[in-house]
């Protein structure tokens, strides 16, 4: 977000990213045999990404007036990404099942840019928090 006044007109610039991946992980899991119904979990593993959708929003404000401009940056962002997950967690022996509550982290190795016209490319990788609940059976 960039904001400037020049000549009493106020400026104020937002730009944001919004994209959409598939993740398709492969994590080798470490349950921690506690002896009780609790049992935590660590995992990790390589992960590979496909770009669904990726658009990019720009706001811009003069003084009162907002216009914003939605573009489609499919044709701008590669397509694969290789990376790596790791999380934890832990399960609750419940029933025939188990409850679970998971957190992991995934990062990407590959910038997300492809613009045929750059001769260097932006380099801004992926990143992303992942929350997980629910009832195993």
């Amino acid at each position: 977000e960039t904001s400037q006044t020049i000549l009493s007109t106020t400026y104020n610039n937002i730009i944001s990213m919004n994209l959409s991946y598939i993740e398709i992980p492969l994590l080798a899991k470490l349950s921690i045999q506690t002896g009780s119904a609790f049992v935590p979990i660590i995992y990790a593993g390589p992960c590979v990404s496909i770009l669904t959708n990726g658009i990019r929003i720009s706001e811009t404000t003069v003084n009162d007036k907002t216009t914003k401009i939605i573009k489609n940056l499919n044709n701008d962002l590669n397509i694969f990404d290789v990376g790596i997950v790791a999380g934890a967690g832990f399960e609750i022996k419940a029933g025939p099942g188990s409850i679970i509550l998971e957190g992991r982290y995934s990062m990407g190795f590959n910038s997300i840019y492809n613009i045929p016209e750059f001769t260097e490319q932006p380099d801004i990788k992926t990143s992303a928090i992942t929350i997980i609940a629910g009832y195993s059976f």
